[in-house]
């Protein structure tokens, strides 16, 4: 990856999460308090995100800053195996975050099973 793709990269995974929320681009920039033909210069990767702005998407998405970026396509480059166990543990709490009461149910007793067929 390359510096100049960052923006559009980046722009991608905005358009993700709006879509992910059901938001259409209107509505995402009315709560961004920027207006759509500027959302959908960042969404294109024509320019870039301020600190602010990721700042009120991770408001709106409710999900930490860093959230925003767990899905980026960009390599890793992590020579520390800590590091790698700690990134990925980040990865899946914030998956597990995103599910809702019935999915955590199934995903309990999936573990569960598992659990159980590890003992056998």
């Amino acid at each position: 990856m390359e510096k100049k793709d960052l923006p559009s990269i980046i722009g991608n995974q905005i358009r993700k999460k709006r879509l992910e929320h059901g938001m259409n681009i209107t509505e995402l920039a009315n709560l961004m308090e920027i207006s759509q033909s500027y959302l959908g210069l960042i969404e294109r990767g024509e320019r870039g995100v301020t600190a602010y702005n990721f700042y009120k998407l991770s408001e709106i998405f409710d999900v930490p800053v860093d959230d925003l970026f767990l899905d980026l396509d960009i390599p890793l480059q992590i020579d520390d195996p800590k590091n790698i166990i700690k990134y990925k543990m980040k990865k899946a709490a914030s998956l597990i975050n995103s599910l809702n009461e019935k999915e955590l149910d199934f995903l309990l007793k999936m573990i569960r099973a598992m659990n159980l067929m590890k003992k056998d």
